[in-house]
């Protein structure tokens, strides 16, 4: 990289970090003053779960003085976070989770400071990213759209697909990119009413202009008051991040930090809870591990909690909820390629596909001229295709969606990993999603407690399959038991 090109991406990083030190000093996060007010008494607190909402519940009410047990069914912490090493030449890595940080991600932010973690930009600040329509492909510029699509209205014409989405958009409340947002308020069931796709025509959108904002995934059942809740949270983020070494550094470091002892390979099967205690039955190996506590928080996807036994179910609404909840069937491809070849074109890596495929420059800062191109897709239909091809098949399946944008992939493409989140047993699904009037109608259910019991995870967040949903449903149910 040209030295002027590295000196920028320092002094922004630089920029970055200041605003970061400056936003943590006001978030609502754990004190020491809640600490000295611990009751003489020390609770007992049962967390199922060690993704980032379990270990950051663990942490502070360890601080509080809580007496916690932590349970996780995976043989390491971090969920849905999940670094990819040691698979791929030259050393380089690659996340089948979480992948970025936006700069508005204010609680991602505080951990990251607090442990000393570094943080990298995402993605290059130069070169062109594609589209790619129907069998043809285009450079992301302003003429992109009528190169790749016919019936574009005259005004969408001359806007990228960034200005177009803004421009259906530009009504929609501010309110609602605030995280403490009352989805109950009647006045966003019009909005949660239509799928995406609908409301984006009620607005005036054409099919082209439709078409082309929704490249990269699947959002054609999604509500629309759930897509437009991402747009808005995420409106004022203009660069995004990535830990450097690494995305699972941030669950390994809570972990290591939270002075809680953590029991893996211990699957939840049983919950029973009475007005006393919460009892707790783990499969650890070949024998069934009993755990009581006062209180206890189910930090894990509701879709997992539908395969535990429990004694006394949840209020109706409850379980309606966590009978109902739609887990997203992404899948994360992984192609390593012989060269950067993206780099020769005056490209990023990056590109968005009717496939649908949302791709992006995996290798992107890391040593090495072998390059890896990361490819996210998923719905219903294609995990059922992949689950029922061989190794070589469901290879060859990505690198078609791939080459879509990037036909040098066909040749280019060695080694690949494969993480289907649909079929992944403890969490049967990469993220949760909303349908139409879900949102407004499971607003005051969905993380709401039951007696002794208390939840949390990124579908109880408003941002939703993101590292700062995780840990903001953390911090939350903390505070809700030291408060209790």
């Amino acid at each position: 990289m040209p030295e002027s090109k590295r000196n920028r991406s320092a002094e922004s990083r630089r920029r970055f970090l200041k605003r970061t030190a400056a936003a943590i000093a006001g978030l609502p996060l754990y004190t020491a003053a809640v600490a000295r007010a611990a009751p003489a008494r020390r609770e007992s607190v049962l967390v199922v779960g060690a993704g980032l909402a379990g270990l950051v519940a663990a942490h502070r009410l360890r601080e509080a003085g809580k007496r916690v047990t932590l349970i996780e069914a995976r043989e390491r912490p971090g969920g849905r976070v999940r670094t990819l090493r040691g698979f791929f030449d030259e050393g380089i890595y690659g996340e089948l989770g979480a992948a970025r940080v936006a700069e508005t991600h204010e609680y991602v932010l505080h951990w990251i400071n607090d442990l000393r973690l570094a943080l990298v930009p995402f993605a290059p600040d130069s070169g062109s990213s594609v589209m790619a329509v129907g069998g043809k492909r285009a450079r992301s510029d302003v003429a992109a759209g009528e190169k790749l699509v016919a019936g574009l209205h005259p005004d969408e014409r001359n806007l990228p697909v960034p200005e177009l989405l803004r421009k259906y958009v530009s009504g929609v409340p501010d309110e609602l990119g605030a995280g403490d947002v009352n989805l109950a308020d009647p006045r966003w069931r019009a909005y949660d009413r239509l799928t995406w796709p609908a409301w984006l025509a009620s607005q005036g959108a054409s099919p082209a202009a439709i078409r082309l904002i929704m490249l990269g995934g699947d959002s054609s059942e999604f509500s629309a008051l759930f897509m437009l809740q991402q747009i808005m949270l995420h409106r004022d983020s203009r660069q995004y991040f990535k830990i450097d070494g690494g995305m699972d550094r941030l669950p390994r470091g809570i972990a290591a930090s939270a002075g809680v002892p953590i029991r893996y390979n211990c699957r939840l099967t049983k919950l029973e809870s009475t007005d006393r205690e919460v009892r707790a039955y783990c499969l650890n190996g070949g024998h069934t591990d009993v755990i009581a506590a006062d209180r206890a928080v189910l930090a894990l996807p509701y879709s997992m909690l539908r395969k535990v036994a429990l004694v006394s179910p949840f209020s109706p609404e409850k379980m309606e909820v966590i009978d109902r909840l739609t887990y997203f069937d992404a899948t994360r491809f992984l192609l390593q390629t012989a060269t950067r070849f993206w780099t020769i074109e005056g490209l990023n890596g990056s590109a968005r596909t009717d496939g649908p495929a949302d791709i992006w420059d995996m290798s992107f800062g890391q040593r090495g001229k072998t390059g890896l191109i990361s490819l996210t897709t998923g719905d219903d239909r294609i995990e059922d295709q992949l689950i029922k091809l061989p190794d070589t098949g469901q290879t060859a399946f990505g690198v078609r969606l791939a080459s879509a944008a990037f036909p040098a992939m066909t040749t280019q493409t060695g080694k690949s990993f494969l993480q289907i989140w649909g079929e992944d047993p403890f969490a049967g699904g990469a993220f949760s999603v909303f349908k139409p009037g879900e949102m407004t109608a499971w607003a005051e259910t969905m993380g709401k407690s039951e007696g002794r019991i208390h939840f949390a995870g990124e579908h109880l967040s408003p941002w939703n399959g993101w590292m700062e949903g995780a840990l903001w449903s953390g911090e939350r149910v903390a505070q809700e038991i030291i408060a209790a």
